[in-house]
């Protein structure tokens, strides 16, 4: 093979490679979710809310629902949880939907600790995940539980979100499904980029077709 011939094909396949490499973007965090008054910040309603009171069992604990529009890797959920006496902790179930009301299936749980008082505003509570995929059109419902001998509240959100929630007087054993005034709450995940499966075999093929002819040369006209 000649030398132009040689360095034409080299070109070829270089700007190939190129061309086929996945475009691999890092995958953001973006807002899957959310009911706070973001102007300037996680706002909500600090003098009205959903009251949570621990008992044998559970004496009242809330739920609140959403549903992602598109499918999403968890990494983070906001809520608005203050704390009125007794123990200032609580635990977050994040639990599938069934018929409109809670699971309890539980896909993931948080042991929260040392909430904002109650009346202050605007602290919020904030959970972290290892990556929970949640599926695009899928219901999915924020579980609150406090102690025995614990009062909480779960603040409204302030910008008039309404939804699906549901409470419950039995730990959750069964659900009343209501409508309303939503806890203030944010939910945020990554969607990530899917590589084109095909990229590897394209790569592939334009190496060999360099290792094919470069020992051969490119076909061409004969010579008189």
């Amino acid at each position: 093979m000649s030398r132009p011939a040689r360095t034409s094909l080299c070109r070829a396949v270089f700007l190939l490679s190129v061309a086929v490499l996945p475009l691999t973007s890092k995958a953001s965090t973006i807002t899957i979710y959310s009911n706070f008054n973001s102007n300037p910040g996680n706002l909500y309603n600090p003098s009205v809310g959903w009251a949570e009171l621990g008992g044998e069992p559970l004496a009242d604990i809330s739920a609140m629902a959403f549903t992602p529009a598109a499918s999403y890797d968890l990494t983070q959920i906001d809520l608005a949880m203050v704390y009125t006496s007794g123990t200032n902790s609580f635990t977050l179930d994040l639990e599938t939907g069934n018929g409109g009301i809670p699971s309890n299936t539980i896909l993931q749980a948080w042991t929260v600790n040392n909430m904002p008082s109650s009346g202050s505003c605007c602290g919020v509570d904030t959970v972290t995940s290892p990556g929970i995929h949640l599926t695009g059109g899928d219901p999915y419902w924020l579980v609150v539980k406090v102690p025995n001998s614990a009062d909480a509240t779960w603040n409204w959100n302030n910008i008039g979100a309404k939804g699906s929630a549901a409470s419950s007087q039995n730990g959750g054993s069964t659900w009343q499904s209501l409508g309303g005034t939503l806890g203030a709450f944010d939910v945020l995940g990554k969607k990530a980029a899917v590589p084109e499966p095909s990229v590897p075999a394209l790569l592939v093929t334009a190496l060999a077709a360099f290792l094919v002819f470069l020992p051969f040369g490119l076909p061409g006209r004969e010579r008189p």
